[in-house]
């Protein structure tokens, strides 16, 4: 399963669980991620292994930051930076401004993304939140203000969102909004100064935004508004619905697909399949030819090649070269049958610590499946209707992963 790294250091040893999020991580499940918290690895009592981290940020599929903490280490930023370059995509709920800021603030400021200390509060007589509801959270309707969501992907299906305690958030440079609230049914408050605020210059209030640096494959989609948590009752008793509110379920599930989308699976073609089945073919010929010479020197082919396969070599050859040289002739399946014939020169390759008698037939069905795609290669006809335009994945790992093991093959 592929990981969100969670920028929350915890102890590998014994990782605290992820709090308040148990939604969030049901979602990324479904889609195939995983989400982890960034572990240390203690080397002594005092001493941690930093190479652990960066292990980690370079394996991630995506990121989710709800803390600047540790971005201040510049080189997790660049680390960071480099996997969003590859194409990852991070989600940052960003923290309220601090005060002094910290250099983990500066990651976000590079992107054009700034959290204010202006806070969005429901107006009175605009909101239809239920009275005793906490003033924080605003519901944002799409109908009458479509204006504010800007990301047709990522608020598919999203008509109303419920949304707690939302900081303005300033986007420059690269950076766009991409949810808004609309002023004139809010109302602000600057919390460094504890006051209202009579407007701002503009008609809507950004909340959310994207940016991405121009070399960048990924990018960082930024809130300053919290609705992927879990329900909670704050200790002043305020209920705060979090993902269960309006759409922000919706919501949730969209940002979490576009995650899982980031690094999108290249396109193969039926001549990289060719290269490769090439490059396999020459590799299994050097290694039975290396194998059987060593125990029946030039005449290996004559020596170790089943009756049939040598017939139908003799037939194709119609006397234009020696019987020594009749292997020219072998077609990639006859190389299965030559290895289980002589199965005690190539059982070797096969053996591992907890394999020490391998299945004959088992090991080398490899070779079944090499034949099925050679065959698609063979014959341009079957490429049209072999149900893809393209290659599968699949078949690009089995070839690779044929010809890696092959390589590893010590004769």
């Amino acid at each position: 399963m592929k990981n969100i790294l969670f920028l929350q250091l915890e102890n590998e040893q014994s990782p605290k669980p992820i709090k308040g999020l148990n939604k969030f991580i049901e979602v990324a499940n479904h889609h195939g991620l995983d989400l982890k918290t960034l572990n240390y690895r203690l080397i002594s009592d005092n001493e941690i292994d930093q190479s652990h981290y960066y292990s980690q940020i370079k394996e991630a599929h995506g990121f989710l930051i709800t803390s600047t903490h540790l971005l201040s280490d510049g080189k997790i930023r660049e680390a960071i930076n480099s996997r969003l370059k590859e194409g990852a995509i991070a989600f940052a709920d960003l923290p309220q401004p601090t005060q002094p800021p910290k250099d983990g603030d500066l990651f976000f400021q590079e992107l054009g993304l700034e959290p204010t200390s202006i806070r969005a509060n429901a107006k009175v007589g605009n909101s239809i939140i239920a009275e005793g509801t906490h003033p924080g959270l605003i519901e944002c309707h799409r109908h009458g203000f479509e204006y504010g969501f800007r990301d047709a992907d990522l608020f598919k299906g999203v008509n109303s969102l419920l949304l707690m305690q939302p900081n303005g958030l300033g986007c420059f440079g690269n950076a766009k909004p991409i949810l808004s609230l609309p002023i004139n049914e809010i109302s602000l408050i600057d919390l460094r100064k504890d006051l209202f605020v009579d407007g701002l210059s503009r008609p809507e209030f950004p909340i959310m935004g994207i940016s991405a640096k121009d070399d960048w494959k990924g990018k960082v989609i930024a809130t300053t508004t919290r609705f992927i948590v879990d329900p909670y009752t704050n200790i002043f008793g305020y209920t705060f619905s979090g993902i269960e509110g309006g759409n922000n379920l919706r919501l949730t599930e969209n940002l979490v697909r576009i995650i899982s989308e980031g690094f999108p699976s290249p396109i193969h073609t039926w001549q990289e399949v060719y290269s490769l089945i090439h490059e396999i073919e020459l590799k299994i010929f050097e290694i039975t030819q290396n194998s059987l010479s060593l125990k029946f020197g030039d005449r290996w082919f004559m020596a170790s090649c089943p009756s049939s396969i040598l017939e139908k070599c003799r037939q194709r050859n119609a006397n234009q070269f020696p019987d020594t040289k009749l292997y020219i002739y072998l077609d990639l399946i006859d190389f299965k049958n030559i290895w289980k014939e002589n199965w005690n020169h190539f059982s070797q390759f096969f053996t591992t610590s907890s394999v020490t008698n391998p299945n004959r037939n088992n090991s080398l069905y490899f070779f079944q499946e090499l034949n099925e795609i050679r065959k698609i290669i063979a014959h341009p006809i079957r490429q049209v209707h072999s149900g893809s335009k393209h290659p599968s994945n699949k078949d690009i790992a089995l070839l690779k992963n044929t010809l890696s093991d092959l390589n590893s093959f010590q004769v």
